[in-house]
C-alpha cells in the first residue's frame, strides 16, 4: 500500500486521477477547484457570486454499471459530457461556463478499486494528504511561475 499513488497518476490540466496497480481507480483530485468547479467552496448553504454550494452526492446505476458524483444539487438545465484523452471511462459534465458540474465513470465494476479495508483507506488518507500537499506546493509554484492567483483544492477518495 506503501507510495501506491507515486507512480499511478494522471494529470490533465486541473484534475489528477490516482490509480492502484491494477489500473483501478482510487482518488481524483481537484486543483484550483474554486475556479474550474460549478459550486463554491465556502462553508454556507447559499448561493454566492452566482455559484451554489458544494453538495457532494453520488448515484450509481447498476444496469449501466455507471457511477455519477455531483458537486452540487443545483444541476444547470443545459449540460455537456467531455471526455477525458487518457481515461476513457470517466467523462466530465460541464455547463455552459466550462465548469466542471460532476464526474461520471463508467465500468465501475472493473475501473474503481472496491477492495481497500478501512486499515488501508486510513493509511491511503494519511498518504494523500502528504502526496497532496507535495503535489499542491507544485502546482502552487507553476501557477505564481505565470502570475496566476492560485486558490482552492479538492479530493475524493472513491
Amino acid at each position: 500500500m506503501l507510495n501506491v499513488l507515486h507512480e499511478y497518476c494522471e494529470h490533465i490540466d486541473d484534475l489528477l486521477i490516482s490509480y492502484v496497480p491494477n489500473n483501478r481507480i482510487i482518488t481524483v483530485e481537484i486543483f484550483d477547484a474554486s475556479d474550474v468547479l460549478h459550486c463554491h467552496l465556502f462553508d454556507v448553504q447559499k448561493v454566492i457570486e452566482n455559484k451554489p454550494p458544494l453538495h457532494l452526492y453520488s448515484v450509481y446505476c447498476e444496469n449501466h454499471d455507471e457511477l455519477r458524483v455531483y458537486f452540487t444539487e443545483d444541476i444547470p438545465s443545459t449540460l455537456r459530457l467531455q471526455k477525458i484523452k487518457w481515461e476513457e471511462d470517466v467523462l466530465l459534465l460541464l455547463d455552459n461556463n466550462e465548469k466542471l458540474v460532476g464526474l461520471f465513470f463508467h465500468n465501475v465494476n472493473y475501473r474503481i478499486s472496491k477492495e481497500l479495508s478501512t486499515e488501508d483507506r486510513e493509511k491511503l488518507k494519511l498518504e494523500m494528504k502528504s502526496h497532496s500537499l507535495a503535489l499542491m506546493k507544485s502546482f502552487q509554484s507553476s501557477r505564481l511561475n505565470n502570475n496566476v492567483k492560485s486558490s482552492c483544492y479538492c479530493c475524493m477518495i472513491l
